[in-house]
């Protein structure tokens, strides 16, 4: 996912060079969202099979507790 993103914004790049006024100040926002979005996805990555398996029961626990409480 991770590499998808920095192939896409070296497209993006490449496609659409930087000029003066808006389109110039819209081209940085949108690199800083890529660059924010690949560096949270690099987290992400690091997080173990263990880990989303654990999140996935306390979700599934929590929903169904919640599912519960209205029946």
């Amino acid at each position: 996912m991770t590499v998808l993103l920095r192939i896409h914004k070296t497209q993006l790049k490449a496609a659409h060079p930087m000029h003066q006024g808006l389109e110039s100040h819209l081209q940085i926002n949108a690199d800083a969202f890529c660059d924010e979005l690949t560096a949270n996805l690099m987290k992400l990555e690091k997080v173990t099979s263990y880990d989303v398996i654990q999140m996935l029961v306390t979700l599934i626990r929590f929903f169904l507790n919640f599912y519960c409480l209205f029946y």
